[in-house]
């Protein structure tokens, strides 16, 4: 019996490999979510990345939704293009968490890729993005553009969550810089080191490990979250949240142009518009109410009093969806969609200015 035993038990378990070795041969010409390999962040290399000269996929859910191939750039960006530290050519440095990173849009149709092509050739266009990244990360890419490639422009996106994300006090992830409070009440800006683990390495050699970890959600349309959530951040907050929210905004806008060594003429900050209010006016109150909707208010308002170039896409989305009624995001999935970046790019371009508008290129590919 015992024996007996022991045979059932090896052909269950050659079953079951069996079965994990079909799936893993089936996956591997499915467009599994590859992720992006994150690099080390110590004080040798102190700004976060991604795995060098590398293609990704990117696909959402368990059936492959809004799939599309990517790459890693020399510098370890996601951009088509690698970057040269002296050029002839006007530079903009693009700055931003994954609106800009965009793993879920070709990058001729980002935001960065658009303002590339309305350049027509007479300026360069990189961008340094990584998905979670707040504004006290975009402070830290600022300065590592500033050394690396000293950019003529800045275009920095802002989006909901990235105002208290900021905080140490309210989210510690490690690779990111955030503001940590010092002794005498202000606030700095802190690295936190990050090491890849050996157990992440390895599960990225598997397609049936990242379906699993990446793929394996059932995706929820936009919609089904707009009650609790505006901007991608939750709307309900308490007065302390708020009062250190602007704390950090009013530190990142007065160490963006130091850190960045621009005036803030030169600096573009772009901010998200409260897009469920724009396909459902019913909503505006509700929305200006919101976390996001007081915070994107500071944010506009200090930034124009220091100087600052703004595009408010709630203004900008808003006359589009007035003119073509079409939405700016996927359907499950709150990312600007191909038409959100290129909206947003023609809306930055016109206020860079040449090269970025001597383009003829009209509405017809956004409608």
């Amino acid at each position: 019996m015992a024996r007996s035993f022991r045979k059932r038990i090896a052909a269950l378990s050659l079953g079951v490999v069996a079965t994990l070795v079909a799936l893993e041969v089936a996956l591997r010409f499915l467009p599994v979510n590859t992720g992006l390999a994150t690099q080390r962040v110590d004080d040798a290399c102190p700004i976060l990345r991604f795995a060098p000269n590398a293609e990704f996929v990117w696909s959402k859910g368990w059936a492959f939704d809004l799939a599309t191939r990517g790459h890693v750039n020399a510098q370890g960006f996601v951009h088509d293009d690698d970057y040269a530290r002296e050029g002839q050519r006007p530079l903009v440095a693009v700055l931003g968490d994954s609106y800009v990173e965009a793993l879920m849009v070709p990058h001729p149709a980002t935001l960065q890729g658009r303002l590339a092509t309305l350049a027509n050739g007479h300026a360069r266009v990189y961008s340094y993005a990584a998905s979670g990244a707040p504004l006290s990360q975009y402070l830290a890419y600022a300065e590592f553009a500033a050394t690396e490639v000293a950019p003529d422009k800045l275009v920095v996106v802002v989006v909901g969550n990235d105002f208290d994300e900021s905080l140490l006090r309210y989210r510690r992830r490690a690779g990111f810089h955030h503001f940590a409070e010092t002794e005498d009440g202000g606030l700095d800006l802190v690295q936190l080191d990050y090491t890849p683990s050996t157990i992440r390495r390895l599960g990225r050699a598997f397609a049936l490990v990242r379906y699993l970890r990446l793929n394996g959600t059932y995706p929820r349309p936009v919609a089904a979250t707009a009650a609790e959530y505006w901007g991608n951040t939750r709307g309900d907050f308490d007065e302390e949240r708020l009062r250190w929210s602007e704390r950090a905004t009013l530190f990142f806008l007065d160490a963006l142009p130091v850190r960045s060594r621009l005036e803030p003429a030169d600096i573009v900050l772009v901010v998200d518009g409260l897009r469920q209010a724009i396909y459902a006016p019913e909503l505006l109150e509700a929305a200006q109410a919101s976390y996001f909707g007081r915070m994107r208010r500071f944010l506009l308002a200090a930034a124009e009093q220091r100087g600052f170039r703004l595009v408010d896409l709630q203004t900008v989305f808003a006359q589009h969806f007035a003119a073509h009624g079409a939405r700016f995001e996927f359907e499950t999935d709150a990312h600007w969609n191909a038409r959100g970046h290129d909206v947003a790019a023609r809306a930055v371009a016109a206020v860079l200015g040449p090269p970025w508008t001597d383009a003829k290129a009209t509405d017809a590919s956004i409608r």
